[in-house]
């Protein structure tokens, strides 16, 4: 018998695991981020087992540049959008891509070709505090996960 104590149960979001590759997990994420190494693999692996993926991008890129060439095949099934927004600090947009979705991941952080400090704390600070609060107002939102190496004060 352990003694163990447990701080944190898991829980989990409801996921159908009754099929194979075609059946519907029941999570609908937005991921914040996708055109990165890491959102790819994360987008990936959640369209693998079903779910259905929003990609909200920043700037004037269509889905036909390079930069979305390797996650257009990411999906398994094709469930996977993608959204333009033209500033991640806008809560109504943000709103909007999060409206129906139960799941937020966050993978929009550092990079080392910042030029400004500006910039690095929009991406680290101000973007990220924007979606975590727009996904506690949300009702629907049961998990926001928030991928970050910024280097941030270990008793945060």
């Amino acid at each position: 018998m352990s003694t163990h104590k447990r701080y944190y149960e898991p829980k989990r979001v409801q996921v159908y695991e009754g099929g194979g590759r075609n059946s519907i997990s029941g999570i609908n994420a937005t991921v914040f981020g996708g055109t990165s190494v890491l959102g790819m693999t994360i987008g990936s692996m959640l369209t693998s087992m079903g779910s259905t993926c929003i990609y909200p991008y920043r700037g004037s890129n269509t889905i036909w540049d390079l930069k979305f060439k390797e996650l257009k095949p990411t999906a398994d099934m094709g469930n996977k959008a993608f959204v333009q927004l033209n500033d991640f600090a806008n809560e109504t947009e943000i709103k909007h891509v999060i409206r129906d979705q139960n799941v937020v991941v966050n993978c929009i952080g550092s990079h080392m070709w910042y030029s400004t400090d500006k910039e690095f704390e929009d991406a680290n600070i101000r973007i990220p505090m924007t979606i975590a609060k727009v996904a506690k107002e949300n009702p629907h939102v049961k998990r926001l996960i928030h991928i970050s190496a910024a280097g941030a004060d270990p008793n945060s």
